[in-house]
């Protein structure tokens, strides 16, 4: 295990605008959902999607599209 860097972590806290949010199992599962729905709808690839209790890992394949766009429409 590695120890937390605190000045990394204190620069980040500094930088939020809100509060963080911690999603629950039901949570995850539905951003989960809606990111396989919101693929499918645009006719992206969606390989794998992973929601955390605090941030959510998605690996996408949308050709013809700007690399950003994805990243952007999943945070919107």
């Amino acid at each position: 295990m590695q120890s937390a860097d605190k000045p990394r972590q204190f620069a980040a806290a500094l930088r939020m605008t809100e509060q963080a949010l911690i999603l629950g199992d039901d949570q995850r599962r539905l951003v989960e959902k809606v990111i396989a729905e919101h693929c499918a709808i645009r006719h992206w690839t969606l390989h794998a999607v992973n929601c955390r209790t605090n941030h959510v890992h998605a690996v996408v394949s949308a050709p013809g599209v700007p690399i950003e766009r994805p990243r952007e429409q999943f945070k919107a």
